[in-house]
């Protein structure tokens, strides 16, 4: 998904509001935040920020377009975000967020999507993996992997849950990053893996992870390397 497609993602949700909703309450549905935690709103707000200035940086590495028209688009955005008064109503915020805005980020999205190689990540893919981390996080309360790994593997589901909830304001690469370590992280924890009696488990958590770095190409031959890994791990000692 490139930028402009996550950008307008953020105005739809932002449209799809009522205008006399209190701006903070308007930020903390679009955002998916716990009410009161005025940190994670106003990095979240940073976030769509940031977004809108990717947008434009992908739309200026084009050629052979009418770069203006689409920057305009994106700086009415700008300018609906980048004041931001938790006080006011939802309606300052998207006021600037009109039809033509939405046709604009449109046809930016598609005309992006023709010169970008990024990987795209389905809603459904998204709901499996997250529910698959769900199943993951209960399971590892009631199996027998010692308590110092069932920390490990929590935050590393923690951090891909994170990922793949925000991936509609960071694409891949959030994802990619969090697969990444996780794999490094597994190669130096070999030895302590290795001691796991039902491998079960670590099955099903590595399986997840190699499915999701299968689909966003974060290298070749994810399903070899799990091999490698589970080679490596059975034989540590």
């Amino acid at each position: 998904m490139n930028p402009a497609s996550r950008l307008l993602e953020f105005v739809c949700k932002a449209r799809s509001l009522p205008g006399n909703l209190p701006a903070i309450q308007g930020w903390v549905n679009v955002l998916d935040l716990e009410e009161g935690n005025f940190i994670e709103i106003y990095t979240g707000i940073a976030d769509i920020i940031q977004l809108a200035h990717d947008t434009s940086k992908a739309i200026n590495g084009l050629d052979g377009y009418d770069k203006p028209l689409f920057l305009g688009q994106i700086n009415k955005v700008l300018s609906g975000i980048s004041v931001v008064n938790l006080q006011g109503s939802w309606d300052n915020v998207k006021i600037q967020f009109d039809d033509l805005t939405v046709q604009g980020l449109q046809f930016c999205s598609t005309v992006l999507d023709q010169h970008s190689g990024e990987a795209s990540l389905s809603d459904d893919e998204i709901r499996i993996w997250l529910q698959e981390i769900e199943d993951l996080l209960i399971s590892i309360t009631t199996s027998e992997v010692p308590d110092q790994l069932k920390i490990f593997f929590v935050e590393h589901l923690e951090k891909l849950r994170s990922a793949l909830l925000h991936y509609w304001i960071f694409g891949t690469v959030g994802v990619q990053v969090s697969v990444e370590k996780t794999f490094g992280a597994l190669l130096v924890r070999r030895l302590q893996l290795s001691a796991i009696k039902d491998d079960s488990f670590f099955k099903r958590f590595f399986d997840l992870f190699t499915n999701v770095a299968n689909a966003i190409t974060v290298f070749e031959g994810a399903q070899s390397l799990k091999g490698s890994i589970l080679s490596l791990l059975s034989g540590a000692s």
